[in-house]
């Protein structure tokens, strides 16, 4: 799964790295511990043009009664997208990509969690593959929720968790949001990233809370 991560490159990369053409916010503050319901930043297609924008971590169905069914729906799995109805409703219409440097996952051993923190080599600015709905709160406003798509994990982080998400490269965004893409044209994309073009390392339990929230999270424990 994927229960925590980390955005923190400047915003004009951001911008550049994706091709964005509609920038719907004007800023926003680098995180080092994006948590379940925090807002985080979304690349989606938006008339045709790809858009940047902040939507909540958790996805909201459209139906949903109230908005608490989200810290449930912070995850996907690509084995039920097209059988659940929360999810198959989204595949072709609602895709988007949740703007990453990286993730924590903790491996468990016994009674004790230890974080680990894995990124693309080279720091290279990602996207996590996702879906997204838009759920009415009232006549006038609309709350934009998202979900990451977890697979099986590839060889190096199953060491850690069986269960990791999908990691798109920027040249592999705008073909995925891209909603004259139908679902078939693009699963294959939802897979584990190459062991090769990954790396993990051990860093340090203070991110085991979502308010320590420091560049310092990321510093490896040796």
């Amino acid at each position: 799964m994927c229960g925590r991560f980390v955005t923190y490159s400047p915003f004009k990369e951001i911008i550049q790295t994706f091709g964005i053409d509609l920038v719907l916010i004007n800023d926003y503050i680098p995180n080092y511990n994006v948590a379940p319901s925090n807002e985080v930043l979304v690349v989606f297609e938006k008339e045709g043009k790809t858009a940047l924008n902040k939507f909540s971590w958790g996805l909201v169905p459209s139906w949903a009664k109230d908005v608490s069914i989200g810290y449930k729906m912070i995850n996907s799995r690509v084995e039920t997208l097209t059988e659940k109805r929360t999810f198959k409703n989204l595949i072709n219409s609602n895709r988007c990509g949740i703007v990453a440097n990286g993730f924590y996952e903790w491996k468990r051993e016994g009674n004790s969690k230890t974080p680990y923190f894995v990124k693309l080599k080279g720091d290279r600015l990602f996207c996590f593959a996702g879906l997204y709905d838009i759920w009415k709160i009232d006549e006038e406003s609309n709350l934009f929720t998202c979900t990451i798509i977890t697979v099986a994990s590839n060889e190096k982080v199953s060491r850690i968790h069986d269960r990791m998400p999908v990691m798109l490269e920027k040249d592999e965004v705008k073909k995925w949001i891209d909603s004259k893409n139908t679902f078939n044209n693009v699963k294959e994309m939802l897979k584990a990233k190459d062991d090769d073009k990954i790396e993990l390392y051990q860093v340090s339990s203070r991110v085991n809370s979502p308010r320590n929230n420091s560049k310092n999270n990321l510093i490896p424990v040796n």
